[in-house]
């Protein structure tokens, strides 16, 4: 068994572990408690990552408990977020805390790195519009807020590797990752009307096929994979507007849409592709 595995097992196994020892007594805690678990995990990861990297070699150890702290900063917002209700100013005392101590954690490893700085700052914005959430028109503004600004920086923010020995570890896929929280939080905890959030789910579905077509990863086998379900996300969002009232999401849905087709003919030139384009093209007429 490889060092690789080993050390995923090992992650693996402290986490589930200290994971069943945090549910046991979880309701025991108060809001405040519940949150202070969550954000001490997240800088015990960050601390063992930073020690892992002052031993200069443990370079796997350390990329991978920095992935999981990140991982666990929307959450921290999410949760931090949910307390509301003790009271305002031990509200705002916390987000303040959390944004201060959770942006440290992200800039201090991105700071020398002009690239993983654009990202990290990405990622901790989109981390941020987990909170305020009790107010009625944030929720969806946020979403498409962070919708837009991905599929801004997708396209406008490089992602090379740093040529320092730091390799860039924040990037398109934080942001993604950070994104889906806030539509899986939106959808399945808030309960918003997935029809409203159509054009924010042919978004993502367009930033993920827009990996097969891109030259820095057209090559990787996981393009293919992003772009299937990056055309699934497409269809899906057209079809949860397509019977709106007022059909300008099922109209921006159709134009992400033809342009992957578009793509797919200049890169592929099959006519299956070209005769997809045009049945689309067609649709959107009627």
């Amino acid at each position: 068994m490889s060092v690789r595995w080993l050390l995923f097992l090992g992650l693996f196994l402290v986490v589930l572990s200290s994971g069943v020892l945090a549910a046991t007594v979880w309701q025991y805690f108060p809001p405040v408690g519940q949150y202070a678990i969550l954000w001490g995990y997240t800088l015990v990861f960050w601390a063992v990552s930073r020690w892992a990297e002052a031993q200069g070699n443990l370079p796997l150890t350390r990329k991978t408990l920095q992935a999981i702290a990140y991982l666990l900063i929307p959450l921290n917002f999410v949760a931090v977020d949910r307390f509301s209700s003790v009271g305002k100013c031990l509200w705002l005392g916390a987000i303040a805390a959390a944004f201060v101590s959770l942006s440290y954690l992200v800039l201090a490893t991105a700071r020398h790195h002009r690239r993983a700085l654009r990202w990290g700052l990405l990622f901790l914005g989109l981390s941020s519009l987990q909170v305020g959430w009790q107010l009625a028109p944030w929720p969806i503004t946020a979403l498409y807020v962070g919708t837009i600004g991905v599929a801004i920086a997708v396209r406008l923010f490089p992602r090379q590797r740093e040529s320092a020995g730091n390799l860039t570890l924040i990037e398109a896929g934080f942001a993604i990752y950070a994104l889906a929280v806030l539509l899986i939080r939106g959808i399945f905890f808030t309960g918003l009307p997935v029809s409203d959030l159509g054009l924010a789910i042919a978004i993502c579905g367009w930033l993920l096929v827009l990996e097969r077509f891109d030259g820095r990863t057209a090559a990787l086998a996981s393009s293919r994979i992003y772009e299937l379900v990056g055309g699934i996300l497409l269809l899906l969002a057209w079809l949860v507007c397509f019977y709106e009232s007022f059909p300008w999401q099922a109209t921006a849905v159709s134009g992400l849409a033809m342009h992957w087709l578009w793509l797919r003919v200049q890169g592929l030139g099959r006519r299956r592709e070209l005769l997809a384009l045009f049945g689309w093209d067609c649709k959107g007429y009627f």
